[in-house]
């Protein structure tokens, strides 16, 4: 996985524009990006757009712009040069409505580097934005459906007791009773006894009755209380509401020209997952912990101004215990906000949007190797004889036949190899199918 952030350019021009633009742009900073370029073929129709930022055409003088290819192009952003446009070649253009057009002498290099950093920073802040209000509608899906307060829906006139009860920082219970007990939440009625107790596991709230008299009614014990559901204990109905600014939060999405669908994401969204969570937290350019645990798994990973500087479970760190963390099944986690000052360790560097790409990235390539996962377990050996046979190695499989080949033990082979788990799985598939590495029974059998 390529660690250093390059705004990736696919580019339709001759090949000595494409050197010589980017000998130029390797020697010229017009801001923190850095670009590499990329030739591209018209007459490949598997290109894979999604790897790359933006486009770069070149047309000469007079050229025809090919507008069936354009329309490829859609939704990407991009830049197209002419040497002199003519009506025919910007009306052609508009097949492709995100392309900039510019004129070039097809010499000057300045003009193109120019267009190409003012189009990556638009991007950026488009796809910011984007990531923004993804982050925001997942979050709001998440406390939208969790309780945050408690009111009562019909107190008598006059009443002089609170009505609205928050359910944040109260602790892990929560007691409802009489005006004359001493229960954080106080009904009219003129009596010391506690009728309900609210209990806080695992982010869910659930009641138990205290008291027969007066009746209580209230959601089934099956299930965690969800916003919405009511309680009734006599005449009294207390209903769960969301936090106040979950409300506020879901009206200025709505009110922000969002369509009715956008607008309520919130009830039909999946829950968010942690990387939704650091990606939010990156672009509200926190600082801080975030503690994840799954089992017996624990982790911190660490932020600084917006920025994912450092990553630890166990004996790794760095990016490799970043994406071991986000495989991790059933992950729960917290954020403990912290001055930036007492950071030390920055071992890596990502941004929202590197973050997002290398997530991507890793996601896609998960998604089809997660049920090779050996168990950690598991005992490997190198096959001397299909190893004597092969005459070239790719540097990755080279270090994970390695690591079998020292530890065996899988678990000792995913903490000592330098590689991430992902790539190990991957080389793993890959000497397993060849027939390089063997299972210790097979091992013992053959030999």
């Amino acid at each position: 996985m390529e660690l250093v952030n390059y705004t990736r350019v696919l580019c339709f021009a001759p090949v000595q524009a494409i050197q010589g633009l980017q000998w130029y742009l390797d020697r010229h900073e017009f801001s923190a990006r850095r670009f590499r370029l990329f030739p591209g073929r018209l007459a490949d129709p598997n290109e894979d757009l999604s790897d790359f930022e933006i486009v770069w055409f070149s047309f000469d003088l007079g050229q025809p712009v090919p507008v069936e290819h354009l329309k490829n192009f859609r939704g990407h952003v991009g830049l197209a040069s002419f040497q002199q446009p003519t009506p025919q070649q910007l009306l052609a253009l508009g097949e492709a409505s995100g392309f900039r057009p510019i004129t070039w002498d097809g010499v000057s290099f300045e003009r193109i580097a120019l267009s190409l950093d003012a189009i990556a920073a638009a991007s950026e802040k488009t796809k910011k934005e984007s990531l923004l209000v993804d982050s925001l509608a997942g979050w709001l899906s998440q406390r939208r459906r969790q309780p945050g307060r408690l009111r009562l829906l019909n107190p008598p006139e006059g009443f002089p007791g609170a009505v609205d009860f928050s359910l944040v920082d109260v602790g892990t219970s929560l007691r409802i009773g009489g005006w004359r007990s001493r229960a954080p939440i106080r009904l009219p009625y003129d009596t010391g006894h506690e009728f309900l107790e609210l209990n806080l596991r695992e982010g869910a709230w659930t009641g138990a009755v205290l008291s027969p008299d007066p009746p209580v009614q209230g959601p089934p014990a099956s299930r965690p209380i969800e916003v919405g559901d009511q309680i009734s204990i006599g005449a009294w109905i207390l209903q769960f509401a969301p936090l106040p600014v979950v409300e506020e939060l879901a009206s200025l999405m709505a009110r922000s020209g969002m369509s009715s669908k956008d607008a309520t994401l919130a009830a039909s969204a999946p829950a968010q997952n942690l990387a939704d969570f650091v990606r939010g937290l990156l672009l509200a350019g926190a600082s801080g912990e975030i503690r994840v645990q799954s089992g017996l798994k624990h982790a911190v990973l660490t932020v600084l101004e917006g920025r994912l500087v450092h990553a630890v479970t166990g004996a790794v760190g760095g990016e490799k215990a970043l994406f071991r963390v986000l495989a991790w099944p059933e992950a729960k986690w917290r954020f403990l906000p912290r001055d930036e000052h007492g950071f030390k360790d920055r071992e890596m560097d990502f941004g929202a949007l590197e973050f997002a790409r290398a997530y991507a990235d890793w996601i896609r390539r998960w998604e089809v190797v997660r049920s090779f996962v050996p168990s950690s377990q598991m005992r490997l050996e190198g096959n001397p004889n299909a190893v004597r046979q092969r005459s070239q190695w790719t540097h990755r499989l080279f270090l994970v036949l390695a690591a079998v080949s020292e530890f065996h033990l899988v678990r000792d082979v995913f903490n000592n190899c330098p590689l991430l788990d992902i790539d190990i799985v991957e080389s793993l598939v890959e000497l397993r199918k060849s027939g390089l590495i063997l299972v210790q029974r097979e091992f013992e059998a053959r030999g």
